[in-house]
């Protein structure tokens, strides 16, 4: 039988690597970019289907490069998966949440919770990451 009692560590793994200063896109960290979007568009969450690319709620400022920021994300999670021999069909849903506890465009605070749903229905939930540092000026 596949070991699945690590994909919440993969979750959290890949969650983390996406917050890091590792997480570099168009000149800025990612989550950079997601504290602008949700500062920019008054939003103090932001979801993200990874698997579908989706990012809510529609129509947030710097969507494109949000949607840009998940390229590979998916297949690098299949691959943690099959490190294990369990297929990426296991897990049809993987989701960030980032809740931001307070707007304000001199400190960037995130609070990520990631999470998968595997083929039976059981919830993944990783342990909560939190990124919070101060920027000059985060809105444009």
């Amino acid at each position: 039988m596949a070991r699945t009692k690590l994909i919440k560590s993969f979750v959290h793994n890949l969650a983390d690597s996406y917050m890091s200063t590792l997480g570099w896109i168009e000149g800025d960290y990612k989550s950079t970019w997601l504290y602008r979007s949700a500062l920019e568009s008054g939003v103090q969450k932001i979801c993200i289907d990874v698997r579908n690319s989706i990012v809510e709620p529609c129509g947030l400022k710097h969507e494109a490069v949000l949607k840009k920021s998940l390229v590979g994300l998916s297949e690098h999670f299949d691959s943690m998966l099959a490190s294990q021999r369990v297929e990426a069909s296991y897990v049809p849903s993987l989701r960030f949440t980032f809740d931001i506890p307070e707007l304000c465009d001199r400190e960037l605070h995130l609070v990520c919770i990631a999470s998968a749903i595997d083929v039976t229905g059981k919830e993944h939930i990783a342990p909560p990451i939190e990124n919070k540092y101060g920027y000059e000026k985060l809105a444009t």
